[in-house]
């Protein structure tokens, strides 16, 4: 354990406003096992983390259960696996000996009594908070929202509307039917694809057919204020190292109220881009299991994780599409994986769109409302982030040969 950071009685840097608990979304009391909890999500995870999975109810749903507010006591498995995918640790659980050892001077003290010359911070594994401490993208944005201060903003400038009034024009751009790019797109994925029905030719066809969704972003971004004066390299660094974000994103501007999660509206009855993705890896890892450490299990969480994004977007945005639309600007600006000479203008870029969200919320909802919306929109990069992991790990299954030459550049396959 000395090589982990103890976090636990790390208080939170936020406003108490937007001080929630990263699991199920109640109000969070600081940061425990290395996440921004509440008290009851602390003491979930220090009961079951170092169970064996046996002995923890099972999901009666299959995974991806509802796990906010009043909601997390249905489900323990996939509470459980939620605070594990926001990063909740479990090596930071103490054995109950130590627990023990740590309160007795706690006790003392409270007695009056003189210090003890028990065992030390650092024989408990404790180690002192570095300077700099590597945050989660959840943290960065959050940080970037609350850099003008405690006050919640609510006055839209001229300045604001203006940038609004580019973010409808780029969400009029998102909206307009692909065409005859979406048709050529085909065309190419089912040459490259060469008319093989095996899972391999399956996923290179569903990743080719990104070609016209990948184009379609390139000009929507374009359309996005601040985008432009970027430097044109780091433009196209951002869209490579956020572009499943940016799809996820993308797509969600097709979903409607009868529409199943993550389904374009345009799309019919065919399955969409995110499942058919899964469905292709797991006719190959059926055929040949040794090619990929990728196993059923995960592609079942990777589909629940996928529904859960498209439906945490749908709700807290409230089927808002602007809301939507500065969300995916948040994402477009995420400087994560930048190199550290450029993150400064990105970064500043971000908390425009971050203090505008809060903005557009406080005006469209109310003050009240936007202050229980933002932080759960937030949230919604934390799973959006798994789903990224797992297309990424796709790709490895790929070969240069196989893609759109697009394609190919922007998810970086070699």
């Amino acid at each position: 354990l000395s090589t982990v950071v103890r976090t636990r009685r790390r208080k939170a840097g936020l406003p108490e406003d937007e001080r929630v608990c990263a699991v199920c979304g109640d109000p969070a009391s600081g940061y425990n096992f290395d996440r921004l909890t509440c008290e009851s999500c602390k003491a979930f995870f220090r009961r079951n983390a170092l169970k064996a999975r046996e002995k923890i109810k099972p999901c009666s749903r299959g995974g991806g259960c509802d796990v906010s507010g009043s909601q997390r006591k249905h489900c323990p498995t996939c509470r459980l696996e939620k605070c594990v995918r926001v990063g909740m640790k479990k090596e930071l659980i103490l054995p109950p000996e130590k627990l023990e050892q740590r309160a007795k001077p706690k006790k003392r003290a409270k007695n009056g009594g003189p210090p003890s010359d028990g065992p030390s911070a650092a024989h408990h594994g404790l180690s002192p908070l570095p300077v700099s401490v590597e945050i989660s993208e959840l943290a960065l944005v959050w940080s970037a929202g609350t850099a003008a201060g405690r006050r919640w903003p609510r006055e839209l400038t001229a300045t604001d509307r203006e940038c609004l009034a580019s973010l409808a024009e780029a969400l009029a751009r998102a909206r307009e039917t692909l065409g005859s790019s979406s048709a050529s797109a085909d065309s190419a994925s089912g040459a490259s694809a060469g008319h093989r029905k095996d899972g391999v030719g399956r996923l290179e066809q569903a990743f080719n057919q990104m070609d016209a969704c990948i184009r379609r972003i390139i000009s929507v971004v374009k359309l996005i204020p601040i985008f432009s004066d970027v430097e044109k390299d780091s433009q196209i660094l951002m869209l490579k190292v956020n572009i499943y974000g940016l799809v996820i994103l993308y797509s969600s501007f097709f979903n409607n109220s009868t529409t199943p999660a993550g389904v374009s509206s345009s799309g019919g009855a065919g399955l969409s881009l995110m499942q058919e993705l899964a469905a292709s890896v797991s006719a190959i890892i059926e055929m040949r299991p040794d090619v990929s450490d990728l196993t059923p299990a995960d592609l079942d969480q990777y589909r629940a994780n996928t529904d859960n994004v498209y439906a945490q977007l749908e709700r807290h945005s409230r089927r808002d599409d602007i809301v939507k639309m500065l969300m995916l600007a948040l994402k477009l600006f995420n400087s994560d994986t930048m190199p550290a000479e450029v993150r400064g203008a990105i970064d500043e870029a971000q908390s425009v769109y971050s203090q505008l969200l809060k903005k557009y919320l406080a005006c469209k909802f109310g003050v009240a409302e936007a202050m229980r919306m933002y932080p759960r929109l937030l949230m919604t990069f934390i799973d959006m982030r798994t789903v990224e992991n797992k297309m990424t790990e796709f790709t490895k299954l790929l070969s240069v040969e196989s893609l759109n030459p697009l394609v190919r550049e922007v998810t970086q396959v070699n």
